[in-house]
């Protein structure tokens, strides 16, 4: 393994923004189908954050999580998404931002056509806060 990559053991949270491979997706038959792969962005009060890795054309996404590790001003609000649909993954009523706790959305959502970062909208000015966001997604056919 690299030595720039590690998980935390405190809710089992990547430290970075990176793109984990998680495993292989088999059918009922033992069949490979596409790998479900896991993007971890750190957060903290500056916004917006774009994922440093782009989400492939054709992606689906199948889970988005909030991982409030220090509980954010009141008041702050929490969108996940992508350019031209900030909230396409999690919306400001998915997550409770000044509550120490992880907020998680599973879902089956089209990324779409094109390769996008994704991006993650903190709004109210906050003071304090911080945490992660996970989004794990596949891509058919791959």
């Amino acid at each position: 393994m690299p030595d720039d990559w590690r998980v935390s053991t405190r809710r089992g949270l990547a430290r970075q923004n990176r793109r984990i491979t998680t495993g292989l997706i088999v059918d009922d038959q033992g069949s490979p189908k596409e790998q479900e792969m896991q993007l971890w962005i750190p957060i903290a009060q500056a916004s917006p954050v774009t994922s440093t890795t782009v989400l492939p054309a054709g992606a689906i996404v199948t889970r988005c999580a909030i991982n409030v590790e220090v509980a954010y001003s009141d008041e702050t609000t929490v969108t996940v998404g992508q350019t031209g649909s900030a909230a396409l993954l999690m919306g400001t009523a998915d997550s409770q931002p000044d509550a120490i706790n992880s907020f998680d959305a599973p879902q089956m959502t089209a990324w779409g056509a094109s390769a996008l970062p994704v991006l993650v909208t903190i709004a109210g000015s906050p003071s304090v806060g911080s945490g992660h966001v996970l989004v794990e997604y596949s891509v058919p056919g791959s």
